[in-house]
């Protein structure tokens, strides 16, 4: 599914560059673009869910022990655009 998020690029994290958006942070693995640090970004991309990271089957109203056992989504970013 493709999807557009707006937000603003961010590299004080550890993980990584981000982008900071009102849903939370999204991580912007492998992209270094510093010069966009504090500017406002559109980010379009196709979203995928990453099902390396599920350890077993997640049973509906029992507790994640590790966050790492919940499969994520993935945005692989197709275009990446300044707005200001």
């Amino acid at each position: 599914m493709e999807k557009t998020i707006v937000g603003v690029y961010s590299e004080r994290y550890k993980g990584g560059p981000v982008l900071e958006t009102d849903m939370g942070i999204i991580y912007l693995i492998n992209l270094e673009k510093s010069e966009f640090e504090g500017k406002t970004l559109l980010v379009t991309g196709t979203i995928t869910q990453d099902k390396d990271n599920v350890v077993g089957p997640y049973k509906p109203g029992e507790p994640i022990s590790q966050g790492w056992e919940a499969p994520r989504l993935v945005m692989v970013v197709t275009k990446f655009e300044l707005v200001k």
